[in-house]
């Protein structure tokens, strides 16, 4: 009923806030731009690492997004995977068109545009 859905909402956004404060708090030195949004159809947590020593950002920061009870993105996640193991010029494909729609924001299915996964999809359907 109402009042299941109104309890199950107000965990859900207890819990995203509780590993939001965790991260922020218990490792601040590494993480920055958190940013909870727990009204959406799948609660999401958003943020950067910036120790992550990621090769393919001009600072070594990596941006993320925590899903909460989304078992598709993990499916999702996992496949995409496979596909750039395949062959490295694969994952270097799906980076370089990852990060030209991130810079010509035309990645984010909020914004009424393409999500990055959809993007990634193209690569590998080229």
């Amino acid at each position: 009923g109402i009042n299941s859905a109104k309890s199950f909402e107000k965990q859900m956004t207890n819990i995203v806030f509780r590993v939001k404060n965790c991260l922020q708090y218990c490792r601040s030195e590494s993480f920055d731009d958190l940013f909870a949004i727990t009204r959406a159809r799948v609660p999401v947590l958003k943020g950067r690492d910036i120790n992550a020593c990621n090769p393919y950002s001009p600072d070594g920061s990596l941006s993320f997004d925590l899903c909460f009870l989304n078992d598709i993105a993990v499916v999702n996640s996992s496949l995409l995977r496979e596909y750039s193991l395949v062959d490295n010029r694969v994952r270097m494909l799906m980076l370089a068109v990852k990060s030209f729609a991130k810079k010509n924001n035309i990645a984010s299915a909020a914004g009424g545009t393409l999500s990055s996964y959809t993007w990634l999809n193209l690569v590998i359907f080229y």
